[in-house]
């Protein structure tokens, strides 16, 4: 949806999906946005999502607070946060709480590497 947007410094996606009824994809979403600095998701429903692979992939994006975040119905993570290499601070609480996201099929390289401060990642 954004990927690609090399100027995109803001973005506020405040109530974004909150009437959506079917299954979405996240794929690439924020992918490239290297500029991308900040990125407002306050009330972004995800409860019908069920790919987030390669979401974050190059994005400039420093700090992330997904813990309000559904997703019960996500079957593939893999490279979401891959080459974030301005991410530092991500919160996944309570993702580990819903019933079907532990030990989810496709997980590979979701982490770009150990500097990221994952708040209770461990669970996931």
């Amino acid at each position: 949806m954004f990927s690609g947007a090399t100027s995109l410094t803001t973005l506020n996606l405040t109530d974004w999906g909150v009437n959506r009824t079917v299954s979405a994809t996240m794929t690439y979403m924020f992918s490239d946005t290297t500029v991308l600095t900040n990125l407002t998701l306050t009330n972004f429903k995800t409860t019908n999502v069920t790919n987030m692979s390669w979401m974050f992939y190059s994005s400039g994006v420093t700090s992330l607070d997904l813990s309000s975040w559904d997703v019960s119905k996500v079957t593939t993570f893999g490279d979401m946060f891959y080459n974030a290499k301005s991410l530092t601070t991500l919160n996944l609480t309570d993702w580990g709480s819903q019933s079907n996201c532990r030990h989810r099929g496709n997980v590979q390289n979701v982490w770009w590497d150990d500097r990221i401060n994952q708040s209770n990642a461990d669970e996931f």
